[in-house]
């Protein structure tokens, strides 16, 4: 038997053919393996892997669905297709707009066994005042920009 550690280091390659920062994520919400764009836009470059996702990016204490979000790997993990969502997300130099795209990874026998989750930047918006920029983080407010981009 497979330690859950040498098995989801096989994701690792997938992981970094990612566009931009990007996770392997568990069925329990734990990052498994990460891109080096994804340590450094969240943690500084330092080791993410072990963490809960929704603490890494939300710096919450539940995943986003229990804290009144939509949270895609749920989504995800219930159609077993790629969802999409924004989220404002926790960076060292503030809080950010950010499209969250996970897709399920399906083993041999049709069970979801984890996620590879991007994240893309929004530029046009922010979460706080900002000279040029859509500014807001209301569900309708969100709703809006996931029209737009």
């Amino acid at each position: 038997m497979h330690s859950g550690r040498c098995c989801h280091v096989a994701f690792q390659p997938l992981v970094d053919a990612v566009d931009g920062p990007a996770v392997d994520i568990d069925r329990q919400y734990r990052l498994l393996t990460s891109t080096l764009l994804y340590r450094d836009a969240f943690a500084g470059g330092n080791p993410v892997e072990g963490q809960c996702c929704y603490k890494v990016s939300h710096q919450r204490d539940v995943p986003c669905g229990q804290a009144g979000e939509s949270c895609p790997l749920d989504h995800a993990r219930n159609t077993r297709v790629q969802a999409r969502s924004l989220h404002v997300h926790c960076r060292p130099h503030g809080n950010v707009h950010e499209e969250v795209t996970v897709h399920p990874l399906v083993d041999e026998h049709g069970t979801v066994t984890a996620f590879v989750e991007r994240h893309r930047l929004l530029t046009a918006a922010s979460a706080s005042a900002s000279p040029g920029k859509l500014v807001g983080r209301s569900a309708p407010f969100m709703r809006m920009l996931e029209l737009v981009t």
